[in-house]
């Protein structure tokens, strides 16, 4: 059980770091002026009039590649929506939902890493209700209560084997094992946004969000090989005793400021740089319920274990020009970046390196009567560093539809 624990734990913060960014790729925080801004910052619905929505679908297409072979490519739906409405002229409301990330990979049973992981799939949505404040007219707070889902699947390996004195039979085990489940949690965050004459800011605040792991929260299946199904079914009972094991994930800090000017007449620069405290996640603490120990030794094979996971401190960078043309259509390029949040060590997880994701699309906005509406498309690929022989290429498309009323 211990092992692919750890690898489970490995694998979601492997995940935490290459999120789908563009919810609404042609706004930043300090930017947004529309529904979505309850995924980006709610503080800037207060600003808001009437009712309005976000709608959009985005399709992800990867494909991880390990150098020793094995790879996994997959394609995924995003629908990340958000509705709001405003309620006089001081307090807005506003619902959402985004799946901040699906990520899957696998590695060929031949590979020489196979005693990792074999599939890994992991999926956290995030539902969000917010409320916007307008202090005056240059100055509004917001709030956002999140709902966050994680569903999550791994295939590994595992062996055991056992040695008897002199004489005796001893046996060899190989379990092919499959672990899904999913786990909740509830988290918070809390936004501003400051608006010049020649320039806006934007503020958001993300405190850190805690799963706790335990038996309760997941299901194993075990497929054994080379023991009939009997001798099989009693050492697993032996060496997987009710009673499970618990651990922890951290969704950790989050800070990001972003600023918004226009230089001139038709063009609107933006830039966001963000800060993750992954150094809080520092160890990774494995503790059983029953320490079992070996029946026919008496040595425990199960103890309580802590593993250094050498995480640090990150930043991210976001850029983001828009440029205006006649009849109010748009046009723009996002270029993100993101730190590797630490350093490939033999002992500990493994971590993500250095990833770039850009963004080229468009928007165009026209009205019914009362209806405003506003169509932008884009399309986005992502350019990751080597990461202890992983490769990834990643490609999105979207379109979304913006509301007002």
């Amino acid at each position: 059980m211990i092992r692919p624990l750890i690898r489970l734990i490995a694998a979601c913060l492997w995940a935490g770091l290459l999120p789908a960014q563009e919810i609404a790729p042609f706004a930043l925080p300090s930017s947004t002026a529309g529904a979505e801004a309850v995924l980006l910052n709610p503080a800037a619905l207060a600003d808001l009039e009437g009712m309005h929505g976000y709608f959009a679908l985005q399709q992800i297409d990867q494909e991880n590649e390990w150098k020793w072979g094995g790879g996994y490519e997959f394609r995924s739906i995003k629908a990340p929506f958000g509705v709001a409405w405003n309620m006089n002229d001081d307090w807005a409301f506003g619902l959402g939902m985004d799946t901040a990330y699906d990520g899957r990979f696998k590695i060929n049973s031949v590979s020489p890493l196979r005693p990792f992981f074999r599939k890994f799939e992991f999926t956290v949505r995030e539902w969000r209700g917010t409320v916007a404040y307008r202090v005056n007219d240059t100055f509004d707070i917001g709030l956002a209560i999140r709902h966050l889902n994680v569903d999550f699947s791994l295939a590994y390996p595992e062996y055991f084997g056992y040695a008897p004195p002199a004489g005796g039979n001893g046996w060899w085990l190989d379990i092919d094992a499959a672990l899904s489940g999913e786990k909740d949690a509830w988290g918070a965050e809390l936004s501003t946004l400051w608006k010049a004459k020649a320039f806006s800011l934007g503020f958001v605040f993300r405190p850190e969000v805690r799963f706790n792991f335990n038996s309760n929260d997941f299901g194993v299946v075990f497929t054994p090989s080379y023991l009939p199904d009997s001798e099989a079914e009693a050492i697993l009972s032996t060496y997987f005793p009710d009673g499970g094991a618990s651990t922890e994930a951290i969704l950790p800090l989050h800070a990001e400021v972003s600023v918004t000017f226009p230089p001139w007449e038709g063009l609107r620069l933006s830039g966001a740089i963000g800060w993750t405290q992954w150094s809080r996640w520092d160890k990774i603490d494995l503790n059983y319920v029953n320490n079992t120990v070996n029946p026919q030794t008496g040595e425990p094979v199960l103890t309580d274990a802590q593993f250094d996971t050498a995480f640090q401190d990150a930043f991210s960078l976001t850029c983001l020009g828009v440029r205006s043309f006649g009849a109010g259509f748009d046009v723009y390029g996002r270029f993100d970046w993101q730190e590797k949040i630490g350093n490939n060590l033999i002992d500990s997880p493994q971590v993500p390196s250095d990833g770039i994701i850009i963004t080229l699309g468009g928007r165009y906005p026209w009205k019914f009567g009362e209806f405003s509406l506003a169509m932008d498309a884009f399309y986005s690929f992502g350019i990751y560093s080597d990461n202890f022989g992983f490769d990834m290429n990643r490609n999105l498309l979207g379109a979304g539809l913006s509301v007002a009323y």
